[in-house]
């Protein structure tokens, strides 16, 4: 039986750190790629913990070769939205020099602390924006397979005018959407990956081949 092998960036967050896991907890071999090699503290027979940056194309390719699947669990924050985007490029070019077959994305996948007012919901907007850029960029990409997991962006409720955050996220890939509770997202992800192994076996002979 195929094993999968993950990449994984951002882990030393809560999303990466419950990613990593529950890939351990599956019988997984995980690689977690941070700032520092001291940054994440979790020790596992199934771990290795490298020195990388995720803004940069040459240590995604570097730190990804070799692997099935690359994850990254990046929540993008007010002050600086706009960076997910950047990221999410990066992670697209990076796999696909490394010839990575699956690729998967975390945005904002967790319930946030708010008011349900107008104000609370302009603050929420840049992530909401950098969230459907991102998306945008996997729409485009054409040569690897993705999911990226986000947040639903506010709904206005008709009767109030005020505004609400629902409980699920979104699950996104090029077959279409699906909705999960915030609390699963983390089993659901690792059924998905599950589901595919076939097809991630499939990939990997398929790139040694040179097809």
């Amino acid at each position: 039986m195929h094993i999968p092998r993950i990449a994984l960036f951002k882990a030393t967050g809560k999303a990466g750190r419950r990613l990593a896991e529950e890939a351990l907890k599956r019988g997984y071999y995980v690689t977690v790629i941070a700032r520092t090699e001291k940054e994440f503290e979790l020790i596992h027979i199934n771990l290795k913990v490298v020195a990388g940056d995720v803004t940069k194309k040459e240590d995604i390719v570097r730190h990804t070769k070799g692997h099935d699947i690359v994850i990254c669990a990046h929540e993008p924050v007010i002050e600086k939205p706009n960076k997910h985007v950047d990221i999410t490029h990066a992670l697209i070019e990076g796999v696909k020099e490394s010839g990575i077959g699956y690729l998967i994305s975390i945005g904002h996948a967790f319930s946030h602390p708010m008011e349900n007012t107008l104000e609370s919901y302009n603050e929420w907007k840049p992530i909401a924006r950098a969230q459907k850029e991102a998306l945008k960029s996997f729409h485009s990409n054409e040569n690897t397979n993705w999911c990226y997991i986000h947040s639903v962006e506010p709904q206005a409720e008709e009767e109030t005018g005020k505004f609400q955050i629902s409980n699920d996220v979104v699950f996104s890939n090029s077959q279409g959407q699906k909705r999960v509770p915030i609390k699963n997202y983390a089993s659901v992800l690792f059924d998905e990956i599950d589901r595919v192994q076939y097809e991630l076996h499939k990939y990997e002979y398929a790139y040694e081949m040179g097809i």
